[in-house]
């Protein structure tokens, strides 16, 4: 049992590493204008 939860919290901290940047104010707000020029 306490396999299946250590890899579930690698899983998803692996999977948060490749996710948050994305989800930055910073990276939203560069994507919203790329979009408002096209």
């Amino acid at each position: 049992m306490a396999r299946d939860r250590d890899r579930f919290r690698r899983r998803v901290q692996t999977a948060s590493d490749i996710i948050s940047p994305f989800l930055l104010a910073n990276h939203r707000a560069r994507v919203w204008e790329r979009f408002q020029l096209t």
